[in-house]
């Protein structure tokens, strides 16, 4: 009797071993990503869109980069699906040149980068479906994007803080000023954090 429980001690002995070096590797591996993460590219994105439900259209998508480069363009979408408020406050302000997708991975490049938006939900799920989904972004892409509302949170702002109210753009309207604003906020805060 006494050898069979000295054997199921040194099982569990053997078994908190093995996983403890595993919760070790585990740790070791998020260190990894995470430091990975700190040194990834940051583009700053907006998009417009026809409406906030489950048959919104892609109007418009803006990138800005770090240095303040900027990639935008718009799609065709359907009229007679479009809201009274974006007619009104997003239609007079579209690009006029297209929205093409070798364009903006260029602009994206091939390095490891993550997306910031505003309250991105819409505009992440939207932007994913020009890939055909989340799970098919290109491997460089981070595929879960970074919001404002939680750094701003995390700084004691309101989290609904319209990033464009803090850092106005010469009173334009539109998905690229809408990610130049949020550049600047996002950098301007991330700062001081």
């Amino acid at each position: 009797m006494g050898r069979k429980n000295r054997k199921r001690g040194e099982n569990r002995e053997t078994d908190r071993g093995r996983k403890s070096v595993e919760l070790r590797e585990k740790k070791k591996a998020l260190v990894a990503v995470l430091k990975k993460k700190e040194n990834m590219k940051k583009i700053f994105f907006d998009a417009e869109f026809s409406r906030l439900n489950a048959s919104a259209e892609l109007m418009s998508i803006a990138f800005v980069d770090e240095a303040g480069e900027h990639y935008q363009g718009r799609f065709n979408f359907s009229s007679e699906t479009l809201h009274e408020w974006v007619i009104e406050n997003v239609l007079p302000h579209l690009p006029e040149n297209n929205f093409v997708i070798s364009e903006a991975m260029e602009f994206i490049g091939n390095e490891p980068v993550e997306f910031w938006g505003y309250a991105p939900m819409y505009d992440w799920v939207l932007f994913c479906d020009l890939f055909g989904g989340a799970l098919n972004l290109p491997k460089n892409i981070f595929w879960i994007p970074r919001d404002w509302c939680a750094l701003a949170e995390k700084n004691g702002m309101s989290f609904d803080q319209n990033p464009l109210e803090l850092f106005p753009q010469n009173g334009k309207y539109g998905a690229l000023e809408d990610a130049l604003a949020l550049r600047e906020a996002v950098l301007f805060y991330s700062c001081i954090s």
